[in-house]
């Protein structure tokens, strides 16, 4: 078994660490371990005031949506925990979070964005104000 949770505490103890580094492609560190699924250094990096969990990538692509498409349940509902992650937010492709886990079939990840707090996605909210939900009005166009 991997240790990595000791590797990074050990790495963030040293001066001139920065965790909050960007990556040529926009990603920070926290980036990483929320895709593949983490939950030890998502909580680790998370408990640090230098490390921002709603920053997106060039892609506009935040921790929280590319743990949400990799179907890291916990991950998600660890992030989601924070006041300071947006739900509504599009990728540059014009998808939110909610919207590309219906396209891509995250049933796990639909059901934990439905419940939590009991709040709805405000996307969803909009649309159902104006009509009966179908399949395309959740992001499924290609149907």
């Amino acid at each position: 078994m991997y240790e990595y949770e000791g590797i990074v505490n050990m790495l963030l103890g040293r001066a001139g660490v920065n965790p909050g580094i960007i990556d040529v492609h926009g990603k920070r560190p926290l980036w990483f371990p929320a895709q593949y699924g983490h939950e030890g250094l998502v909580r680790i990096l998370l408990e640090r005031e230098d490390v921002n969990p709603d920053t997106a990538d060039e892609d506009g692509e935040t921790p929280l949506s590319e743990a949400a498409q990799s179907v890291h349940e916990m991950v998600v509902r660890i992030l989601l925990k924070r006041d300071d992650v947006n739900l509504d937010r599009a990728n540059i492709f014009g998808l939110t979070l909610f919207s590309r886990a219906v396209r891509f079939g995250r049933e796990g990840i639909v059901r934990v964005l439905l419940g939590w707090n009991g709040s709805i996605p405000t996307q969803l909210t909009k649309l159902a104000g104006q009509r009966s939900l179908g399949l395309r009005d959740m992001g499924m166009r290609g149907l």
